[in-house]
């Protein structure tokens, strides 16, 4: 399965982490970045079609920074985008009940779900990612 997930960073630094709905499986009210598998389109679309379809942000600029396979049950190929945003209005769509701006220190701190712990060392060495990804 091909996923996109993707770092949308405000104006003073902080991230924003989504929480999800309340469901019945390991995900249900877990906190991950913005993102979804990618259906039949390049992968800085998907990353631009999930912002906007998961909080109604739309990407000013956006940028691939890496790419991570992990093999549980099903293997996952996550693309991990860097993305700045026009305006920092969220409207969070039903896959979501609650967002927050973080540092990194706090996103660390979130209960995330298993699947969104993998962008802990992203999210807290942006800044070499963002070099060698240019």
């Amino acid at each position: 399965m091909k996923v996109v997930k993707i770092i949308l960073k405000r104006s003073d630094g902080c991230l924003l982490a989504l929480q999800k709905t309340e469901r019945k499986d390991f995900m249900s009210e877990k906190w991950e970045l913005p993102g979804g598998k990618v259906q039949n389109e390049e992968l800085e679309e998907a990353a631009t079609r999930e912002i906007l379809d998961e909080t109604g942000l739309k990407v000013a600029e956006i940028t691939r920074l890496v790419d991570i396979v992990i093999r549980e049950k099903i293997k996952i190929d996550c693309s991990i985008f860097y993305a700045t945003i026009k305006a920092p209005k969220v409207e969070l769509s039903g896959e979501h009940q609650n967002y927050k701006w973080v540092d990194s220190e706090e996103y660390r701190e979130l209960e995330l779900h298993r699947d969104a712990a993998y962008s802990i060392p992203i999210v807290e060495n942006l800044d070499y990612y963002m070099r060698v990804g240019q």
